[in-house]
């Protein structure tokens, strides 16, 4: 790592069609300095409005004062957002060995950016870190102790990873049919709720329901038993809740405009390589678990049964229950 000022990682933005946030996003990466930028954009969708909006974004871009050499990658057609993220990150990472990855939404502290490329450098040769994280859900974690934990996972509002990391990452995530795979999640998760909240969505990605395609680098970092690195004090404010969001709809969620702070150096961290299971128990009980009603109907919609009850009956369970 270079000295504070600037940084010696690439840092990866995806946009679309948020100019406002963009340039906010933009503006701090900017101030960084880092030595290269990668830009990936989506085409716009068959949408005057929307087209209009995706080349005011491209042009926040293309127009920043950035200092370093800016490497684009905007499509002319619409991919859809799982593709447009996975193949924009394979692009990345042929050409750099690690990156600092933000969104158009997830605005980064100060310390961010450092906090990234310190724990880059530090678990570099460490193949059981995967992830570098600047979202703590909580706000803070024991921030009095130590300046970041391990988790199995968490958000990727801003993050940062390595090229061996991300290899592991499949859009198809063939080896969700494989038993043994199943078996080591949940020994890795060491909860069986929580695992059966985790299989009941990588079905649905695997079957082809869910678009997120960062479920699927969760699944990736669970099936090789990875650690994931998470601040003890939130660095990520993600600004794109709201309905034209595809998943933070929610401008009501206590997610919504998280407060940041920041994290002072040298980072101190845990002793060993151990996942943080309070921290982890406590995220999923107040963001993740979901309500009595849908865990009775997800219960019984593994029975054959349930697919010949009426819709009218299950909607009629549902309200018993909820």
């Amino acid at each position: 790592m270079t000295d504070d000022s600037g940084l010696a990682t690439p840092v990866a933005l995806f946009a679309y069609d948020r100019p406002d946030a963009t340039r906010r996003v933009v503006d701090r990466i900017a101030e960084a300095e880092p030595p290269a930028v990668y830009a990936i954009a989506d085409g716009p969708r068959d949408d005057p409005a929307e087209r209009e909006r995706c080349a005011e974004t491209r042009r926040a871009i293309r127009d920043a004062d950035w200092g370093c050499p800016v490497h684009t990658l905007f499509r002319d057609s619409n991919v859809g957002l799982p593709e447009a993220v996975y193949t924009g990150l394979d692009w990345v990472f042929e050409r750099e060995p690690e990156a600092i990855i933000l969104e158009d939404d997830t605005v980064p502290s100060d310390s961010f950016f450092r906090f990234c490329e310190t724990l880059l450098d530090r678990y570099r040769d460490e193949p059981s870190v995967m992830m570098i994280n600047g979202t703590n859900r909580l706000g803070s974690w024991r921030d009095d102790e130590r300046d970041y934990h391990f988790a199995t996972f968490q958000d990727v509002w801003g993050w940062a990873t390595w090229r061996d990391a991300w290899s592991e990452y499949d859009p198809d995530m063939s080896a969700w049919v494989d038993p043994s795979v199943r078996e080591r999640i949940r020994a890795t998760l060491g909860d069986d709720e929580r695992y059966a909240y985790y299989a009941y969505r990588f079905q649905r990605s695997y079957d082809g329901v869910s678009p997120a395609w960062s479920r699927m680098w969760r699944f990736a970092v669970l099936a090789n038993d990875g650690l994931c690195a998470v601040p003890s004090r939130n660095l990520i404010t993600n600004v794109g809740f709201g309905p034209r969001a595809v998943h933070t709809t929610d401008s009501a969620s206590p997610l919504a405009a998280l407060p940041q702070r920041e994290v002072e150096f040298p980072l101190t961290g845990p002793s060993d390589l151990e996942r943080d299971r309070e921290y982890e128990r406590t995220c999923f009980e107040r963001f993740r678990r979901p309500p009595l009603s849908d865990r009775v109907t997800r219960r019984v919609a593994s029975l054959s049964v349930w697919n010949r009850v009426p819709e009218s009956a299950r909607r009629r369970l549902r309200s018993l229950v909820g």
